[in-house]
């Protein structure tokens, strides 16, 4: 019974923290055309929804940020709690790339769209360049900065699965550096295909930047495994 009485707790929260800060966003975008300060109301839906789900949280490595400065954040992907963990400790206004379907939800998709977020159809290999494509323009017209799960889909079993290369061609192109990012407790705490929640801590590290500004088109293997080895060195402690 009390596991049942959280879950209806969880996913009440998480459809009114949805809907209020939802049209919030989507409102205030109409204004803020640069997206500056979008990420105000997407941290707080994300930290009203650890909140609602008990799960004690933290963030270590803030200070290998520059203020102001725009970033690329490359991650693990174990959880759905994943995003909501960025989204809540990340600075600024954070975007992603996220499957088309999303973005057909009611003010959920809206509001997503309204940050900046990037609908990608792996259908073909070239309807997922134009993903990138769009994704650079929107970073050029915008100071968002852009968070990719390169691994493609969460983990079956969390550990990090080999990277793929297209989120890095958006990085090169738009000249921002990536800095690696590990949620770490995100596997434990909901693991892929179940709806219980376990309560263990979570955290997300923030690993050193790597710069892109000097890269080429050709370079993007050898920056993927860059960024790959870094995520991994994040992860290491806590495996």
């Amino acid at each position: 019974m009390a596991a049942a009485l959280r879950k209806i707790w969880v996913v009440l929260n998480i459809l009114l923290a949805t809907v209020i800060f939802a049209a919030i966003t989507i409102v205030v975008s109409l204004f803020d055309r640069r997206k500056r300060h979008l990420g105000i109301y997407s941290g707080l839906w994300a930290r009203w929804i650890l909140w609602s789900m008990r799960l004690r949280s933290a963030v270590q490595g803030l200070e290998n940020l520059e203020t102001g400065r725009r970033y690329v954040f490359v991650s693990n992907h174990a959880s759905m709690i994943d995003i909501i963990l960025a989204l809540a400790y990340l600075p600024g206004t954070v975007a992603f790339m996220a499957k088309k379907n999303l973005f057909n939800i009611p003010l959920f998709g809206w509001a997503i769209r309204a940050i900046g977020c990037i609908p990608v159809d792996r259908s073909s290999r070239v309807k997922a360049q134009q993903s990138v494509d769009q994704g650079v323009r929107k970073l050029q017209r915008t100071v968002v900065n852009m968070l990719l799960y390169p691994e493609g889909t969460r983990s079956r079993d969390g550990h990090l699965q080999p990277f793929k290369s297209g989120g890095f061609l958006l990085a090169i192109r738009s000249g921002m550096p990536i800095v690696p990012i590990a949620s770490i407790g995100t596997f434990e705490a909901l693991r892929s295909g179940s709806r219980n929640l376990t309560a263990v801590p979570l955290s997300l590290t923030i690993g050193l930047p790597i710069r892109t500004a000097e890269l080429s088109d050709d370079d993007r293997h050898a920056l993927r495994d860059q960024a790959y080895r870094a995520v991994s060195d994040l992860l290491a402690p806590a495996a």
